[in-house]
């Protein structure tokens, strides 16, 4: 095989497998309106994360909508904070490229929304730790 063949032949191996990881990327949060309750699911396409999130979400949470939704790769963390009325405000971060920026996010958008006391109370990464990050 020649050297230039060899080159390509790597590269088209690279990009397939690039390629089937992103396939797999997708993560979803939805929200039920008992509570409130918030579900996630990652490591799926976005369509079957978006419906896994939102059955986990059923099971528990009463009527449930999707609150954030992707097809990319990251980490994600779901943040929940006080209403001065009462009750809880919802902020997420879904496909960002670290951990505490995901966590910074999710309580940023919290807060704008009104959240007191804002805290991270779930974080997750799609692909899952056991898999690298590319593709971004």
């Amino acid at each position: 095989m020649k050297r230039g063949s060899r080159i390509r032949l790597a590269l088209l191996l690279g990009l397939a497998t690039l390629a089937s990881q992103n396939a797999k990327a997708g993560s979803a949060v939805a929200m039920g309106d008992k509570a409130p309750y918030v579900a996630a699911s990652y490591g799926y396409l976005k369509r079957i994360a978006e419906k896994r999130a939102l059955a986990i979400c059923s099971a528990n949470g009463g009527t449930c909508r999707i609150i954030a939704s992707t097809g990319k790769l990251g980490y994600g963390a779901i943040a929940v904070g006080k209403r001065a009325a009462g009750g809880s405000i919802v902020g997420v971060a879904i496909a960002s490229p670290s951990r505490e920026e995901a966590a910074i996010i999710a309580l940023e958008h919290c807060r704008a929304a009104g959240g007191i006391n804002a805290k991270v109370i779930r974080e997750f990464r799609d692909p899952p730790e056991s898999q690298p990050l590319s593709g971004r």
